[in-house]
């Protein structure tokens, strides 16, 4: 990474794995995303070193809220209620890294279903981005590059389009990184019935 000195640097790339799954409101009790599935379990496993939390839509930390109500369905196998209570809450589950050269990394996974304005159809999609935050010796972020979405796979009939990406820095510690996108049919610019999805990834350097 270039840095000139006394201007504010920051370089941040997303990429995300977009992964939707469309079907009938009938659809099995047991049905699940392996992807979503690994991510819980690792998520379970409170590996002091691999730094889990689970944040809402504004980056607050509800880690110790998320075990409290979901324990019994984790233990029980109960997927199906786990993955209604993530969507519900709109909730992500992030994993931080520190590396060198005054370098955050963060993964941030969300599971989300939406419905159909008739309610009568939904679709499921797990969506991952990661951010890159650089900052200076005092914690400061120094500057925001574009984000980045790239590696999508779609298992639906309908595909992701009109994505728009921005990023932005909150504070002098603190990013927010913003994936959204339509759902569309297939090789077509019509919208699928379903409302806009968005992914919001918040980076706390402190």
């Amino acid at each position: 990474m270039h840095i000139k000195k006394y201007v504010w640097l920051l370089v941040i790339l997303i990429f995300s794995t977009v992964i939707v799954s469309c079907t009938p409101k009938t659809a099995s009790k047991g049905d699940i995303m392996p992807e979503f599935k690994e991510v819980i379990e690792s998520l379970y496993s409170k590996n002091e070193t691999l730094k889990y939390t689970v944040d809402d839509e504004n980056g607050e930390d509800v880690t110790s809220m998320f075990f409290a109500d979901t324990e019994e369905y984790y233990n029980d196998s109960n997927w199906n209620e786990i993955k209604k209570y993530i969507s519900e809450n709109d909730l992500v589950i992030n994993k931080e890294t520190i590396g060198n050269d005054n370098k955050r990394i963060a993964n941030s996974y969300k599971f989300k279903i939406l419905q159909n304005s008739k309610n009568t159809e939904e679709v499921e999609i797990f969506s991952v981005l990661e951010g890159i935050v650089y900052y200076d010796e005092n914690k400061k972020i120094t500057d925001v590059d574009n984000a980045k979405l790239s590696n999508n796979r779609v298992n639906a009939s309908c595909q992701i389009g009109n994505v728009s990406l921005t990023s932005s820095k909150v504070s002098d510690s603190k990013a927010c990184f913003l994936v959204s996108f339509d759902l569309m049919k297939q090789n077509s610019n019509v919208l699928c019935d379903f409302p806009r999805y968005i992914h919001r990834l918040y980076v706390d350097i402190n």
